[in-house]
């Protein structure tokens, strides 16, 4: 059977409603039956109706089947089920008809998946793809360079800057040119114009570096191959797992800091950051999830392996892959003070001006309120993010200084996580 922890299967949730709604189902009594034969879990789940609901969990992938009408998933019975898996409390038995055949139709998609896999790909007419979509993104880039020259010469005061929809208007033609890294950074900036005071300083900082994306494209060809993969990379170019460089590989103890989830269009995207103990080096896993599918839950918050990472090429040197783990005890990184962490965002913005953001350990943090900022031991001070939540933190710290693991924009914090008297705790 596979280690399930409950932190591991909150993870799974869709939503923080669904996380809270599935610890109200971990309870017997809510259940007509369930059990276990270690490679599936299965119950029947009490509800509304004459009939209660068919569940169904493969503990291994995950994935999750149930009869309920919830469009969310997983659903809150499935991760009622899977957390009184992790509690221990689910019985061995023998799986009952409706799971064998939830398992066969999975078996019959993955040989069909695995069919088309085994098709040896036509390099000549990947070539003529990867062409084509060199064509669009040039396109796209010429159109987002117009629309750079346009912005500044009408400067803040045209109206259509003050739009979400003049944002979304031209972020949707960079998707149509196949350059979604451009069309993400438009819509954030079309937030940023309905962020508050200050907003026009942040705003014009996003303006330039949009420029410099577009400027470092179609100068592509005089660059150095970090700076150029950097570009690509911020353009939305992405490499597949069997294109990164072996020598990019990178093996540590690799500790499970923190995570960040976000709707990107019509996806959810989770940011995971890695800390490796042997080398000190940082590592950020992207996982997307569509129609609120679950993410992987191998890289829960709080736990740790001993593996391998293949790094994405460029200076940025913070994507990564996970090749291969072996779980062992989380160990936190080593924090720095606040002035210390700004110190290395600029040495990281001179390598990397695109950058967006960065993962930080800083020592020795309290929270000071009534607008939430971080302060450290010699009194320096960082605003956090506006929907910052700091209840977890201040329960499990009762309000005394403690590691944060946070992102870091140049603007606020992004709490992720923490350390205090030897155990991770939330943001």
């Amino acid at each position: 059977m596979a280690n399930w922890t409950s932190e591991a299967v909150l993870a799974l949730a869709p939503d923080a409603p669904s996380a809270q709604a599935g610890k109200g189902l971990a309870s017997a009594s809510k259940w007509v039956s369930f059990a276990t034969d270690g490679a599936t879990a299965w119950g029947l789940a009490k509800g509304s109706g004459k009939e209660p609901y068919q569940v169904a969990i493969d503990l291994v992938e995950p994935a999750f089947k149930c009869s309920c009408p919830s469009r969310k998933f997983p659903c809150k019975h499935g991760l009622g089920l899977l957390l009184l898996v992790a509690q221990g409390s689910v019985a061995q038995g023998s799986p009952p008809d409706f799971v064998g055949e939830w398992l066969s139709k999975r078996q019959a998609k993955a040989a069909v998946v695995a069919e088309k896999g085994e098709k040896a790909p036509d390099p000549a007419a990947q070539a003529k793809r990867a062409k084509k979509r060199e064509e669009r993104v040039s396109d796209g880039v010429e159109e987002c360079a117009l629309w750079l020259r346009d912005t500044v010469r009408q400067g803040l005061s045209s109206s259509s800057v003050s739009t979400v929809q003049h944002f979304e208007a031209v972020a949707a033609r960079m998707v149509d040119a196949q350059a979604p890294g451009l069309a993400r950074r438009l819509r954030d900036m079309g937030a940023t114009v309905h962020a508050g005071d200050g907003w026009q300083e942040r705003w014009t900082e996003q303006l330039a570096n949009l420029h410099l994306i577009v400027e470092g494209h179609r100068r592509r060809e005089e660059l150095p191959e970090e700076i150029r993969h950097d570009v690509a990379a911020a353009v939305g170019f992405t490499l597949k797992r069997d294109e990164l460089p072996e020598e990019l590989h990178v093996s540590d103890h690799w500790n499970v800091v923190g995570q960040h989830r976000y709707a990107e269009e019509k996806l959810m995207v989770q940011r995971s950051w890695l800390w490796g103990e042997r080398t000190g080096r940082w590592a950020c896993v992207l996982a997307f999830s569509v129609a609120n599918s679950p993410f992987d839950p191998m890289l829960a918050p709080g736990t740790a392996f001993e593996g391998n990472m293949a790094f994405y090429p460029g200076g940025e040197g913070l994507r990564a892959l996970p090749l291969d783990r072996q779980d062992v005890d989380y160990r936190p990184p080593v924090g720095v003070g606040i002035e210390e962490m700004l110190e290395a965002f600029s040495d990281r913005l001179t390598r990397c001006p695109w950058t967006e953001s960065i993962p930080v350990a800083l020592e020795a943090i309290r929270l000071a309120g009534p607008d939430w900022q971080a302060v450290d031991a010699a009194g320096s001070r960082l605003p956090i993010v506006s929907d910052y939540e700091p209840w977890s933190r201040l329960a499990a710290t009762g309000g005394q200084p403690a590691s944060m693991f946070a992102e870091w924009d140049g603007w606020v914090l992004r709490p992720l996580s923490g350390f205090y008297e030897g155990e991770w705790i939330g943001a």
